[in-house]
């Protein structure tokens, strides 16, 4: 698909600059999600999420067998390596009550719904995080991201890889902490990825991009957004260049917005943090 970029618009032609336009311009250009289109001949699909927003795991779970279907091979998770996943990985039928699937997987089950939906469809599931209990620094933990995912296209050319991580890591720019992301240390070693954020859910930072989507009448629609063709555009979510897809979840009108205790934090358009 040919993307062509914008250039940069004053307010009248930016649907970016108020929630009228953007809600039009959602309801206009909003598709199901399709994440085959997403990868297309991307080796790496980074899916970038707010660690509180179970329904995004349980979203990865009801698609995996679109994203089998699209060539994934392998789920790359934000856990500490640990010979469970061998074994899981080997039989499927292991209890993951004790393993650390994700950042708060002890106290949220979507973790493992989404682990258990992907080997059941033969996706190879693989821990790509430092032990936090070392205390890393951030560099030192991009680093260690970074090279279990290059490691895992090393050691299987023809894998395509699938990352469920936080926001911060998938970011097509430096993080909060200034320091490069996981996304652009693989993009600066050569590696095609694909990158997306997700929104609605239980999104614990509603952002302008979420009222957009309300006032446009899609706020219980799951879709994607294609946002190549923003990446120069002023107040895109995310901030222009940030991502490459945004995949809109339906809003939790009970739940969303209501968690202020964060991991981190990515800036979006519009003056909104987006955590994750």
């Amino acid at each position: 698909m040919n993307v062509m970029h914008s250039e940069t618009l004053n307010n009248a032609q930016n649907p970016w600059s108020s929630k009228e336009l953007l809600s039009a311009e959602i309801a206009a250009k909003a598709t199901p999600v399709d994440y085959a289109e997403v990868l297309n001949e991307s080796s790496v699909l980074m899916l970038g999420e707010n660690h509180h927003n179970a329904p995004i795991r349980d979203h990865l779970a009801a698609h995996a067998a679109q994203l089998k279907a699209a060539g994934i091979t392998h789920y790359a998770i934000e856990a500490p390596i640990n010979p469970a996943f061998d074994e899981l990985n080997t039989s499927g039928q292991i209890s993951l009550a004790s393993v650390n699937l994700g950042p708060l997987s002890a106290q949220d089950k979507s973790y493992e719904r989404a682990v258990q939906a992907m080997v059941a469809q033969g996706i190879k599931v693989v821990p790509i995080d430092i032990d936090q209990g070392t205390q890393p620094t951030k560099e030192k933990r991009e680093t260690f991201l970074t090279d279990r995912i290059k490691a895992i296209l090393a050691d299987n050319p023809t894998a395509k890889v699938a990352v469920l991580i936080g926001g911060n890591h998938a970011i097509k720019k430096k993080s909060e902490y200034s320091v490069s992301s996981t996304t652009t240390r693989l993009v600066d070693a050569g590696i095609k990825l694909v990158a997306v954020q997700y929104a609605g859910g239980e999104d614990t930072s509603p952002t302008a991009f979420h009222e957009a989507v309300l006032g446009a009448g899609m706020g219980q629609s799951e879709f994607m957004m294609d946002l190549r063709p923003y990446q120069e555009t002023p107040g895109v979510v995310y901030g222009p260049g940030s991502t490459d897809y945004v995949v809109h979840l339906p809003q939790n009108p009970n739940k969303i917005g209501n968690n202020t205790a964060m991991l981190g934090g990515i800036s979006l358009g519009h003056g909104f943090t987006e955590h994750s």
